[in-house]
């Protein structure tokens, strides 16, 4: 459902998506998992692409997720400063060009330094249209400790989406695994600091479901992962999110990708939202 070819021929409509993609995973093989999350993605052709738990050892595989995508989407460049890999990165397709970027690292408790935001602001190269794009990843640890510690997160990605709006008057997008539900204290910061919910606001609602689920199933003679489960429980259980701001923006169709290839590849489901920005995406 909801796959499509290409969107380059719809200049005011843009998908954009968000996947952990369960690249922390110690000594447990990769396999199969790359191959999976990049038909999945070619599938649906997000315009827009955040990834999650991008850890060393998933760029390093001998054909990793990124050759997999390679002459489809493009790695939004951003400087990490003394960091030696960048976790959370963001992805484009052609139809967009990249007007700023850059990255923040969480500050506080921050297992591998792999809890930050990678943004972007982008263009459209036909219509002109703009918008930005922030790919988070909160810390995990359910403890008051984690809890605080996500507090912090969103007080830091509303600094970042500030900042980012105050140079350039375009919609804002935060997407990714924020490790909390949206009754939490740190998402009701971010409602209350003026961002949108996309599952709540869409106009074509066909996703109440949660989107992490417990890890797919190792099978030895297959060398592969396999009969990944599919998530239990609806939206309000969920801890990845696609949140927006700006008055321009409007969210046609939000979706959890439960394909069977999407549920092998990791606990987390890709999720998308399907963007407009009339009026030039102008604020």
């Amino acid at each position: 459902m909801n796959a499509r070819q290409d969107n380059a021929g719809n200049d005011s409509k843009f998908r954009i998506m968000t996947s952990n993609i369960w690249g922390n995973c110690g000594d447990n093989a990769i396999a199969n998992r790359d191959d999976n999350l990049a038909d999945v993605f070619m599938e649906y052709m997000p315009d827009v692409l955040g990834l999650q738990e991008v850890s060393p050892k998933a760029r390093r595989e001998p054909v990793s997720l990124f050759d997999l995508l390679d002459g489809r989407y493009t790695e939004v460049a951003v400087p990490i400063g003394e960091l030696s890999n960048n976790y959370t990165p963001l992805l484009h397709t052609q139809r967009l060009t990249v007007l700023e970027s850059g990255f923040h690292r969480f500050s506080g408790l921050n297992d591998s330094n792999s809890k930050s935001i990678t943004w972007a602001v982008f263009e459209c190269t036909r219509s002109g249209q703009r918008f930005a794009v922030c790919n988070v990843h909160f810390y995990w640890k359910s403890d008051q400790a984690g809890e605080e510690a996500r507090r912090s997160n969103s007080r830091e990605l509303m600094s970042v989406a500030d900042a980012i709006q105050q140079r350039w008057p375009v919609p804002v997008c935060c997407i990714g695994d924020f490790n909390c539900r949206i009754g939490s204290a740190p998402v009701q910061h971010l409602f209350e600091h003026g961002f949108l919910d996309a599952q709540v606001t869409a106009a074509v609602q066909t996703s109440d479901s949660n989107a992490h689920h417990p890890y797919p199933k190792w099978d030895e003679a297959q060398q592969a992962f396999v009969h990944g489960p599919a998530p239990t429980g609806t939206y309000r259980e969920a801890i990845d999110h696609v949140f927006y701001r700006g008055d321009q923006a409007a969210v046609g169709e939000y979706v959890t990708v439960l394909d069977q290839k999407a549920l092998d590849a990791s606990d987390h489901c890709p999720v998308y939202a399907d963007f407009s920005f009339e009026g030039g995406g102008k604020l």
